[in-house]
Parts: structure tokens; C-alpha cells; sequence
């Protein structure tokens, strides 16, 4: 699989350094693939401290690499010119005016595509003059509702892949998140374009009473639901008294604390909800969870939830398992992410 470490194409007088730089690439890709798939050795799967060990053994091997020579290449090959234009996306105020055919085209968009076509004129001089000729197909393409999903009019279509992004900033910023998605999944490969399957029973392996489950909380998403179910499969329910949930805010702190206590010695499990509402209380339960990590039961684990706010101590995000469970994008990821939630139970529950 080919990888790209930055946009852009590889100058000839670079290749002696290709064979260097894929075999780099490729070994960043699997430390990367490795740390986020928790792979599996015999019977378990590698524990945290494992997997760093084996990140820091490969990151090693790339330290062989000349630090001098990567940032030379990559300066070379990333086109600066082109990746400066995707993040400012500059325009040319008094240039060459809109014909009456391309009055169709926002003023703002085609101040762009004229400082594109100056910008890079060994590719794009071009485009202006080929937008008034082809305005209709162009208009087309404007108009379309997911151009991301459409190829450029004409020769245009011959673009490279980050090249082609250039257009579609300059015309249609609004689809330029779907847009680099899918450049990233064509470059880099899908594993960069998937998330990652949110898989709370694999990440509780590696908790611990020293190290708490946070959740970051994306919209509409609440994970309260999840850990009651691998508390079930632990003896860890409310009606035997080993968990306990609480949602912070409106004075619930000393609940939370108390809660905390009792678990600690208990060896159950307790959840703690929203955090960021009560970031002044936050450094105290910094403290608060440093002090309950001697002579806490084994059993003992604390989950932690809050939106994404720079209220939480640094302190608590390093010491916990981070995870997030954004709603999948589109039908089908929706529909695959709940046909994977059904256990055979439900299977078997459904009539034949």
C-alpha cells in the first residue's frame, strides 16, 4: 500500500531516498495500527504497558532515519505552496473580472480561483479562462450536492488527488471535511478513514483502581448504558450495591465523594457524570483520586464523562483510558454500528 508523508509527488532526484522513506512509513503504520487495535498474543492481549514497550522499540528504529533528511524531503515533496493555499485560501481582490457567464459564481470564490491560477500557474493558469469557456459544465459541478463524490470537468479530472482538493476549496469550502476525508482514505488507507469500533469491554481490560475509563461525549451519546452492561457481566449493578452513577452539578459533589469512598473499600464501580460542570470542584477530585489509589480494593474501578471543555486537569486525562463514540457518518455506518451491537440473543429472539 502506497503512503504519503505529506501532499505532494516525489521529485526524480529524490528516489534513491523512496525505498528509505516507504520502509518507514509502512513500520510507523503498524506501531500506529498496533496501538489502536490492542492486538491480541495467545489467549489475552498485550497490556499498556506492553504496547509501550513495543511502541518505543519501533519508534527506535525510525530514529536510524536522519532527522535532517526527513525535514528536507518533506519540505521538497509536501508542495508548500499547496498546503499553504488549502489552509488560507487566499484571493485576489483586483483581478481580471467575472465574464457575464460566470455571474452564477460567488465573487468570493472567484477571487480564489484567480489567486490559485497565480499561485500555481504551471498547473492552474489555466482555470480561470477554462471556467468562463466551460462555464456550464463548471456550474454543474458547482451546483452539485456532493461534488466531493464528482470528478473536475474536463482535463481537470487528471488533477492530482491534493490538487483536486485545491478546487474544491477555492469553489465548495462548505464540503471540504468530507472532501479531505476521503483523500486520506485514498492516500493513506482506510484505517486512517475508519474510527476506530468503540469496544468498552477490550479497553476495561487495561483499567485499574490507578487508572479510570473517561469518556469524551459527543452528542447524543451516553455511555451510562454501556457500563451497566459489562457491570452485569462483572456483578457490579446498583441493586447489589457495587455501582453507583451520579450525574455532577447542583451540588452533587459530596455525593460523588462519598460514593468514591464507599467503592474504594467496597470494590465497586463508580461513574461519575458531566465533570465539566463543576470545574471549580475538578482539582479537588485530582486529589481525590491520587489518595484512593493505595489500599484500594482490585476490584475498584472509577469511569469518568464530560463534554469536550479545557476544564478537566491534565493530571486526570493522562492517568485515565480516553475514550469518544461519535455517531457514525452516513446510513450505512449507522446501520453496521447497530447490527454490531446485537448479541446472539437477539438473533435467536427474532422470528424466523
Amino acid at each position: 500500500m502506497t503512503r504519503v508523508l505529506y501532499p505532494g509527488s516525489f521529485d526524480p532526484v529524490h528516489n534513491g531516498h523512496i525505498e528509505i522513506i516507504t520502509t518507514a512509513s509502512e513500520l510507523f503504520d503498524e506501531v500506529v495500527v498496533a496501538a489502536m487495535r490492542n492486538p491480541q498474543k495467545g489467549g489475552g492481549s498485550f497490556s499498556l504497558d506492553e504496547r509501550e514497550e513495543m511502541i518505543q522499540e519501533s519508534v527506535g528504529h525510525l530514529g536510524n532515519v536522519s532527522i535532517t533528511m526527513f525535514s528536507s524531503l518533506v519540505v521538497d515533496l509536501a508542495k508548500e505552496i499547496e498546503a499553504d493555499f488549502i489552509i488560507k485560501a487566499p484571493r485576489v481582490m483586483d483581478g481580471a473580472e467575472r465574464s457575464e457567464a460566470l455571474q452564477w459564481l460567488p465573487e468570493a470564490c472567484w477571487g480564489t480561483i484567480l489567486a490559485l491560477a497565480e499561485a500555481l500557474p504551471d498547473v492552474f493558469a489555466g482555470l480561470p479562462g477554462d471556467m468562463a469557456g466551460s462555464w456550464k459544465r463548471w456550474k454543474e459541478f458547482f451546483d452539485n450536492e456532493q461534488p466531493e463524490n464528482e470528478p473536475l470537468p474536463g482535463e481537470w479530472k487528471r488533477l492530482s488527488g491534493f490538487q483536486r482538493l485545491l478546487v474544491i476549496r477555492a469553489l465548495r469550502n462548505d464540503r471540504m471535511t468530507l472532501a479531505m476525508r476521503y483523500w486520506v482514505k485514498e492516500e493513506m488507507g482506510v484505517e486512517y478513514y475508519n474510527a476506530i469500533s468503540f469496544d468498552l469491554p477490550a479497553s476495561f481490560e487495561d483499567a485499574s483502581p490507578a487508572t479510570p475509563i473517561y469518556f469524551l461525549l459527543s452528542p447524543g451519546v451516553d455511555p451510562l448504558a454501556d457500563v451497566r452492561i459489562i457491570g452485569k457481566v462483572h456483578d457490579k449493578t446498583e441493586a447489589n450495591g457495587l455501582f453507583f452513577s451520579v450525574s455532577l452539578g447542583q451540588g452533587q459533589e459530596p455525593v460523588a465523594e462519598k460514593a468514591l469512598d464507599r467503592m474504594h473499600a467496597s470494590g465497586g464501580w463508580a461513574m461519575l457524570q458531566n465533570i465539566e460542570l463543576v470545574a471549580r470542584w475538578l482539582p479537588k477530585l485530582e486529589k481525590k483520586l491520587e489518595s484512593l489509589v493505595d489500599g484500594a480494593h482490585p476490584e475498584f474501578r472509577v469511569f469518568l464523562s464530560s463534554l469536550p471543555q479545557n476544564v478537566v486537569p491534565v493530571q486526570i486525562l493522562q492517568n485515565s483510558i480516553k475514550l469518544t463514540n461519535e455517531p457514525p457518518s452516513g446510513l450505512r455506518a449507522n446501520m453496521l454500528r447497530a447490527y454490531g451491537t446485537f448479541n446472539e440473543a437477539v438473533w435467536e429472539g427474532c422470528p424466523k
